[in-house]
């Protein structure tokens, strides 16, 4: 439903331009997904909200719409990534030249991407898709530290298994497949891969738009007489106070001599 005009304006032409306050609409649009991407950034999304640590190190996988202190709990892994060679830059090399890398951290990629004979679409893609977990405790020899990634990764296949159902990424095949602790740690870093089978699919989602109904017109040239009966509730008169007059005017330019119009 549509106020008392909002405000009388200029288009940049002389024209004034009255606007009536409307009402928020908010409209759904529908928009193509590319499914690796969405893939990628639902599972970032699920460890970051879901797989929590607590002040005593304790780990915690998180429910739906279940509240936590923010203050206790906290999220697990500080960064992740796209996988390319961040942490083997880190190991190999004497220093560091890129840049720093928080840990934990998670580094994920899909490897081995094939499709069926006769597809040519992202939505018929089937791969694998590969998680680096690189943890950072210190004192690695010690008993309790060794089995910190079993933990982890139990967490992490907990985590996602209960929450990757709520999202369309995973609606049709994402299948824990594989295992891999490394056997070489070295700068104080634990690390070991995750590996799950995934089939992408082609399919749209709804992003929502909020906008602001108005009725514009731009007197003389449209005024509220032109209007619709439901494009005008509020029963406004038509404008008045610009005229043709006042916009159908000859400009002459500086320098130049009027010529009068012969009668």
């Amino acid at each position: 439903m549509l106020t008392q005009p909002e405000s009388i304006g200029s288009n940049g032409q002389g024209i004034a331009v009255h606007t009536t306050r409307g009402v928020k609409v908010t409209m759904a649009e529908a928009y193509e997904i590319n499914p690796m991407e969405d893939a990628l950034l639902a599972i970032a999304d699920i460890i970051n909200k879901y797989l929590l640590v607590s002040q005593e190190g304790d780990l915690y996988v998180r429910r739906t719409n279940e509240a936590v202190s923010p203050d206790y709990f906290k999220p697990l892994f500080r960064t992740i990534q796209v996988e390319n060679g961040q942490i083997d830059r880190l190991i190999h090399t004497k220093e560091n030249k890129e840049y720093v890398v928080p840990l934990p951290g998670i580094f994920h990629h899909f490897v081995d991407m094939h499709w069926d004979v006769g597809n040519n679409t992202i939505g018929t893609c089937k791969a694998t898709y590969r998680m680096k977990v690189v943890l950072n405790n210190l004192n690695i020899e010690d008993q309790d530290t060794q089995m910190y990634c079993y933990k982890v990764a139990q967490a992490i296949i907990r985590c996602l298994a209960i929450h990757t159902a709520e999202y369309s990424a995973f609606t049709t095949r994402f299948q824990l497949d594989y295992f891999d602790l490394m056997e070489t740690w070295t700068k104080g870093i634990q690390y070991f891969w995750l590996q799950y089978m995934i089939t992408f699919r082609d399919y749209t989602a709804y992003r929502f738009r909020d906008y602001i109904e108005k009725h514009v017109v731009a007197p003389p040239y449209t005024n509220h007489s032109d209007q619709e009966p439901e494009s005008n509730e509020q029963k406004h008169s038509d404008h008045k106070e610009v005229t043709y007059d006042d916009l159908s005017n000859y400009i002459v330019p500086d320098g130049v001599e009027e010529i009068p119009l012969q009668t």
